[in-house]
């Protein structure tokens, strides 16, 4: 089957019938294929879940509309909400000023339609992606990140991750396109500190299988691997996004059992030990591999929500 091809149709299809109900039921009924799996080929294609895609160009086309100087209440109303206010709400959301003061000041978008089978790939007018925690802003990545990502990966090089991990590149150059990687994606994620900006760590989704199980990875530099409470802060806070906004039934780790700062936020936030092999370092990836002892955690959904309801 050539999803490609399936997945065109049906964006063409939510183009025409934005004003009307779609449902991810729905949708993955035309692809002929298990909601799960529609929405994971739909990621992969588009970098968003189909329903957050579907929120995304109504707001879009509304945004179009209300710039040209319609109503508000009655394009939200076309577009799906409810309520003046809910409507608001998510407008400021995604770009960044309230339906009244876009119309006065913001930069009108044209809603143009994604082409899976051009080099627009992504969604025109896709915004970042947060997730906050108390200290921490959580998003994703952006190509003018580089040189903090290039800041972590001199930091890993130089720490004891460089044993355990596959090694980062560290020039201008390739942290340039190491950024321009990361931020084309949903599945890694930025640690920046509210208080400066300061991007302390990544958290990455590496992948999904078919019984829902998600592979979480995380790098952070070394100051806050020793501030333990900030690396679990983190990691508590994109498990709890996986289970509830990608309704993961588990998520599992996969780490060298001597990096101890790298594990103990894992087990902090509840995860056990689901087993433990010797097998060669990622770090020596195209040369002579070391033995390296490693342990792999993991954690349920029902595992988390005893915890978090406790």
């Amino acid at each position: 089957m050539d999803y490609r091809q399936v997945l065109q149709k049906i964006i063409y299809g939510i183009e025409y019938n934005l004003k009307d109900d779609i449902s991810l039921t729905q949708l993955s009924k035309q692809a002929h294929i298990s909601m799960y799996h529609f929405s994971r080929l739909f990621m992969i294609y588009t970098g968003l879940s189909p329903m957050e895609y579907v929120r995304r160009r109504r707001m879009l086309h509304a945004a179009e509309t209300i710039h040209s100087g319609q109503e508000i209440l009655p394009v939200a109303l076309r577009y799906g909400y409810s309520s003046h206010s809910g409507f608001s709400k998510a407008f400021k959301k995604m770009f960044g000023y309230s339906p009244s003061l876009y119309r006065k000041i913001g930069t009108p978008h044209i809603p143009k339609c994604i082409n899976l089978y051009t080099q627009d790939m992504r969604v025109e007018g896709k915004v970042l992606k947060t997730c906050e925690t108390e200290r921490l802003l959580i998003r994703n990545f952006r190509p003018d990140d580089w040189k903090q990502v290039q800041a972590l990966a001199i930091n890993k090089e130089t720490s004891d991750g460089v044993k355990y991990d596959l090694t980062w590149p560290t020039s201008d150059d390739e942290s340039l396109k190491m950024a321009e990687f990361l931020s084309g994606t949903d599945f890694f994620w930025a640690v920046c500190l509210k208080e400066n900006e300061d991007l302390i760590g990544l958290i990455a989704f590496n992948s999904i299988d078919e019984n829902r199980t998600l592979d979480l990875g995380h790098v952070f530099h070394t100051k806050y691997m020793l501030e333990q409470n900030i690396m679990t802060e983190a990691i508590r806070r994109m498990v709890q996004y996986a289970f509830d906004e990608l309704e993961i039934d588990r998520i599992t780790t996969h780490n060298a059992a001597d990096w101890k700062g790298q594990i103990e936020p894992l087990y902090r936030i509840g995860m056990e030990k689901t087993g433990e092999w010797t097998g060669p370092s990622p770090a020596d990836a195209g040369k002579s591999p070391n033995k390296i002892k490693a342990l792999d955690l993991g954690i349920t959904r029902e595992e988390w929500e005893k915890i978090t309801v406790a």
